[in-house]
């Protein structure tokens, strides 16, 4: 299927969807949907596997993150709007490449810093970067 095709496919269905839901949110799903693809574009990762690496790796215990159950840690700070925001830990900008770099190795970057190293794979910092430039 080509691209042109899959995203008439997609409006298509947010127009239909729009009838049973309400327009404003068909639009929001819509525009979740777009921000989870230029994520995914921007770090290499599948935002779908971000939840299962998160609870692996322990982020849950620690952080309120939306969208995923029982994220509701409240140790580190809440990662609402980490797609709108400027900096990571308030000491980098928030890039794709800064925020893979910090999720894989938080304390080479700020030592003693309330993160620890958990971890997590290339994969899986991708995965979960991809997710959390998602939240705008």
């Amino acid at each position: 299927m080509t691209r042109r095709r899959l995203w008439i496919g997609i409006i298509a269905g947010v127009v239909g969807l729009a009838g049973l839901i309400g327009a404003e949110a068909a639009q929001d799903m819509l525009e979740r949907h777009t921000n989870l693809r230029k994520a995914s574009a921007m770090t290499g990762g599948d935002p779908s596997r971000a939840a299962a690496a998160m609870r692996r790796l322990g982020c849950l215990s620690c952080h309120d993150v939306p969208g995923i159950a029982g994220a509701t840690g409240r140790v580190g700070p809440p990662l609402a709007h980490m797609g709108a925001r400027t900096y990571i830990a308030g000491v980098m900008p928030n890039t794709a490449e800064n925020l893979i770099l910090w999720i894989r190795w938080p304390q080479g970057i700020l030592p003693k810093s309330g993160m620890p190293d958990m971890g997590a794979s290339e994969a899986e910092s991708r995965d979960i970067a991809a997710y959390l430039l998602s939240l705008q």
